[in-house]
């Protein structure tokens, strides 16, 4: 009799020791499923017939998401392009054009004729670029990501010589061709910067002329024209003496507006990118925050993904309610309105609610902990799943998705 108690005993023990197992087994499978896991996305689904594929180009249909932004892989006649963004995807498929037109210009008599009759016939023309592919071109390692962290001490940036040598070695004739094409004359993208150099070398020494159809871009929502015709007119420490004297009149102290302009991560049309959003936001108190903030963003990824952020606000303080005051304490711009209101503008794709972005959010919560709002707002450039809604509002804080149209940024 007790060997058959100790018997049912044992499997009892057993049965319930496997029970425990399995329950605690499970856990790491429910923990798993309480973050988001962002799809990899279609490049058709996503994009306007336009943009997915043009006569030079098309975007490889798997797009991969880190729960923020949208990674995109461009295969084209001019080699492999990466573009971390809707934003960075847009410009380089701009470039792309751009470099089209220059191969076929110069394969024009009138480019050949001035290469022929300049004094230096030597100058190695833009023929046949496109049986010449280059290396993948893509941002530097980083991201959106990075911006999404706390703030825990102030930043102090050395300036990198090599990078303003490059800045200012754009000439005249550079930035009259990037004009031309609609493009950036501070591209990060070396395959367009080095065949307008060579365009602008010929017509320099042998004089041509032509007549294009500029590519729109550059946007950067109500300033476009301003910060477009800036970057294109002026040289790279003429737009600094110009960013200058706009925060200098504007009140900035003297120490933070040097460091900002001697930020090696901001190419000039950034820099005045930032600059005309903080003019359109005079009046505002604490605005030295921003270019505190700014030096924070090292790559261009993050440096794109700021100056939309810092348009965003500006954009809201003109149309939807005035700001009374920049809010520091992480490295994203954040501002607090005349009526109470607390408002961030995120430049997102795609915003999932990942164990990271969980983290990120809880983060950014605390840290205006202690900020008087009678709201707090978030508005995105791009989509929030609806878990990250539900989220964010247990956090306190009001989404507002999909607002790129309306604040004039284009998805």
């Amino acid at each position: 009799m007790m060997t058959i108690l100790k018997k049912q005993c044992i499997v009892q023990i057993i049965g319930f020791g496997v029970g425990c197992l399995l329950v605690i087994s499970a856990f790491p499978a429910l923990a798993q499923k309480s973050f988001e896991k962002p799809p990899v996305f279609k490049a058709s689904q996503l994009l306007p017939p336009e943009l997915l594929k043009g006569e030079h180009y098309q975007v490889a249909e798997d797009v991969q998401n880190d729960g923020y932004m949208n990674f995109y892989t461009i295969a084209s006649d001019f080699g492999e392009f990466k573009a971390e963004g809707n934003s960075m995807l847009r410009v380089r498929v701009q470039e792309i054009e751009a470099l089209a037109e220059l191969d076929e210009l110069s394969k024009t008599d009138v480019f050949l004729d001035a290469v022929k009759n300049s004094a230096k016939g030597q100058v190695d023309a833009v023929v046949n670029v496109a049986k010449n592919p280059v290396e993948t071109v893509k941002g530097l390692p980083g991201g959106v990501k990075n911006m999404f962290g706390k703030a825990t001490k102030k930043v102090e940036k050395t300036v990198d010589a090599a990078q303003g040598d490059k800045y200012a070695k754009v000439s005249d004739g550079e930035r009259r061709w990037a004009q031309k094409l609609g493009t950036d004359p501070y591209t990060s993208n070396k395959t367009l910067a080095d065949a307008i150099g060579k365009v602008a070398l010929v017509d320099s020494v042998g004089g041509f002329s032509v007549k294009l159809v500029p590519i729109p871009g550059l946007n950067y929502v109500s300033a476009i024209n301003t910060v477009n015709n800036l970057a294109w007119s002026k040289s790279s420490s003429e737009l600094n003496e110009i960013n200058q004297k706009t925060l200098t009149d504007m009140g900035f102290d003297s120490g933070a507006i040097q460091k900002f302009l001697e930020s090696p991560s901001f190419s000039p049309l950034h820099k005045t990118a930032v600059v005309t959003s903080l003019s359109e936001m005079n009046g505002v108190s604490d605005l030295s925050v921003v270019l505190q903030q700014a030096l924070t963003a090292e790559t261009e990824t993050e440096v794109r993904f700021f100056v939309q952020d810092v348009a965003g606000l500006a954009w809201y303080h003109k149309t939807q309610s005035p700001l009374a005051q920049m809010l520091a304490g992480t490295k994203l711009p954040c501002a607090l309105t005349k009526d109470g209101r607390q408002v961030s503008v995120l430049a997102t794709d795609t915003f999932f609610w990942t164990k990271e972005a969980a983290q990120a959010a809880k983060d950014y919560a605390a840290a205006y902990a202690d900020v008087n709002a009678k709201q707090r707002e978030l508005w995105f450039i791009g989509s929030v799943s609806d878990r990250s809604k539900e989220e964010f509002g247990k956090l306190g804080w009001t989404v507002y998705d999909n607002a790129a149209d309306q604040i004039g940024m284009g998805k």
